[in-house]
């Protein structure tokens, strides 16, 4: 009899502990479902642009209900519903407190900025920038933003003209960034970041088709003034940039049109020494240095050029590509005005 007693407690240990085991693994299973199906109702609620408020919420409750499932499924022996409760609640919490150190549930934006996500990154640089529902001037405004917020951005596209908040109205864009999540449109003149030039323009509300090559009517060179006459025109494009092709495959910017849409030549100083037949290149640029690879080369021909009112010194930028070039921008030099 002895034995026989000694044998079920021995048995009865060995169930215990493999009920156990199996316990263990059921709950660990669960727990781990449970926090994978809060981090997926987190991701759907921040797709959904929810606040931060409610993706908490969500994940407590998805996680709450699992975990006091699981326990009244698994730890059966239990009989406290106070302990049950309480032992859902603190793994709820804990998980919570777990997605939140790692930045699952979306942090807070500062005060007067906004949470997005792209590969384009950017920060507002105007008191008066907002969040336009078109890229257009006259859009709605959703919303204004501060001053050192940074954004992020999916793409961008071609919009109406503006200026830049930085370097004035004489610096022309082009292109409008764009938030995720259908958030609405900033001007890029009103942002100081950088745009891949490999990223290409997207559609977007109050977007306009992407500007093409400039029409490049005349290139008219007056060597005895130095100066050359140069008329071309391009729809949709922040300016018209010029450079002239220099000894050692270089071209040197010459300036802008900034009015690309009228007939009106401008008139530029070309480097001394610049002879009939030279080749000009005209390009079409949505923003400073920033071009779709478009321009048109014309070679200079002799003629009259009447000299323009003024006339400022600029120190000319050249590189090995026309089109980035013409579509760089001059630094004045000292005392010789805008």
């Amino acid at each position: 009899m002895l034995n026989r007693s000694v044998g079920d407690s021995s048995r009865r240990r060995v169930r215990d502990r493999r009920a156990a085991v199996g316990r263990f693994w059921r709950v660990l299973v669960i727990v781990l479902v449970a926090a994978v199906g809060a981090a997926v109702a987190v991701v759907a609620l921040r797709a959904l642009n929810a606040s931060r408020e409610l993706q908490t919420l969500a994940v407590f409750f998805s996680v709450f209900l699992a975990l006091l499932g699981a326990i009244l499924l698994v730890v059966t022996e239990s009989t406290e519903p106070i302990g049950i409760l309480g032992a859902a609640v603190a793994l709820a919490i804990g998980v919570v407190g777990a997605l939140n150190y790692l930045e699952v549930i979306e942090p807070d934006p500062p005060v007067g900025c906004l949470n997005s996500d792209g590969p384009i990154e950017a920060s507002v640089a105007s008191d008066k920038t907002i969040v336009s529902s078109k890229a257009t001037a006259l859009s709605d405004a959703r919303r204004l933003l501060l001053p050192g917020c940074t954004l992020k951005f999916t793409g961008y596209c071609i919009g109406a003209v503006h200026g830049d908040a930085i370097q004035g109205e004489d610096v022309r864009e082009a292109r409008w960034l764009i938030l995720d999540d259908n958030q609405g449109l900033i001007a890029s003149g009103d942002t100081v970041g950088t745009i891949d030039p490999d990223i290409k323009p997207s559609p977007c509300p109050g977007g306009l088709n992407p500007p093409g090559s400039p029409v490049f009517a005349s290139a008219v060179l007056d060597s005895r003034a130095g100066l050359a006459r140069l008329d071309a025109r391009a729809e949709r494009a922040a300016y018209v940039g010029f450079a002239i092709e220099q000894p050692g495959n270089r071209w040197r910017r010459l300036g802008w049109d900034r009015l690309p849409g009228d007939d009106a030549p401008m008139v530029f100083q070309v480097p001394a020494g610049t002879q009939q037949g030279a080749r000009v290149a005209a390009a079409t640029c949505i923003g400073v240095q920033r071009h779709l690879g478009h321009e048109v080369i014309l070679a200079l021909r002799q003629g009259a050029v009447t000299p323009p009112k003024t006339s400022p010194t600029v120190r000319q930028p050249t590189y090995a590509d026309a089109a980035l070039a013409a579509c760089d921008a001059g630094l004045p030099e000292p005392d010789a005005g805008a």
